[in-house]
């Protein structure tokens, strides 16, 4: 025994996942073509529950919520230079919504 513990490691798949979403706003709309619609609404997913507040009531979405989780210019350039983001009913449901 080395009497090293465990280290609880994320993967890497999910570590490149958290940097996308935090700073999703950063990246060109263009480059983003490279995820296809599941991956894409999973990365939606996860921004719409890491700018959820912590608490509140009304707001855009009932939650508190004072600002979209992605903005409407961002997300009509996504969908602008990737036709098959359009379509996605996560987007409807979690950022048009707002």
């Amino acid at each position: 025994d080395s009497g090293h513990r465990p280290v609880s490691m994320i993967s890497l798949v999910e570590c490149c996942r958290h940097a996308i979403v935090t700073n999703l706003e950063r990246y060109p709309p263009d480059c983003l073509g490279v995820f296809d619609d599941e991956e894409w609404n999973l990365l939606i997913t996860q921004r719409h529950q890491k700018t959820k507040p912590k608490q509140g009531k009304g707001g855009l979405d009932g939650t508190g919520r004072i600002a979209p989780a992605v903005s409407d210019k961002f997300m009509t350039s996504v969908e602008e230079c990737h036709e098959k983001f359009r379509m996605s009913q996560v987007a409807d449901e979690l950022i048009w919504k707002d």
